[in-house]
């Protein structure tokens, strides 16, 4: 009898250690865990197995792709008019412990995005000023490659790659639109 107080207790600990230790990753995200404060491995989905009260998942994150939908940005053409462009940015993290480590707060999303946000933007205009407005609509497809370029060749450093830009409009002032409807108009 007095057996089973010894065998219970420890049945019981061995089970309770067990299932601390067990770690489920769902399909499409992994995690980080950190022993002891330090960087010891990646987890990918699936069971995973990891030393309780040592070891503890630091994030767990989505590796799959995302929208970054930025709101149109005003930009000077060559010829002084201004325009405003709207960008869809595909991307993902490849690398989440670069991301992780890398990036402040990668476990909210916003600072990648912010920091994507930002490098779209100031790109855009360093590109928009090279071409004139008649040239701008026909150059779509030059603009997107040339952001996605820029662009990988520094977010790799983040462990983040972006997979496709798309300029999807570009808006010319009422006023410029109101004036060649006129013009046209008057020549017709």
């Amino acid at each position: 009898m007095d057996i089973i107080y010894i065998i219970a207790p420890t049945i019981l600990g061995l089970f309770g250690f067990s299932v601390s230790s067990t770690k489920i990753i769902t399909e499409g995200n992994q995690a980080l865990v950190e022993r002891l404060g330090k960087y010891q491995k990646t987890l990918d989905p699936g069971l995973n197995l990891i030393i309780p009260w040592i070891d503890q998942i630091a994030v767990e994150e989505t590796t799959r792709g995302r929208i970054l939908d930025i709101k149109p940005e005003s930009a000077v053409t060559k010829d002084n008019v201004s325009v405003e462009v709207d960008v869809v940015v595909y991307w993902r993290i490849l690398d989440l412990e670069r991301a992780y480590y890398k990036v402040e707060d990668v476990d909210e999303s916003e600072d990648i995005e912010d920091g994507i946000r930002s490098l779209v933007v100031e790109t855009l205009h360093s590109i928009i000023i090279h071409y004139e407005l008649n040239e701008l609509y026909d150059s779509r497809d030059q603009m997107n490659q040339t952001l996605l370029d820029k662009l990988a060749q520094i977010t790799d450093g983040w462990g983040v790659r972006v997979q496709r830009i798309k300029v999807q409009e570009i808006k010319q002032p009422e006023s410029l639109t109101d004036f060649l409807e006129k013009q046209t108009s008057k020549i017709a």
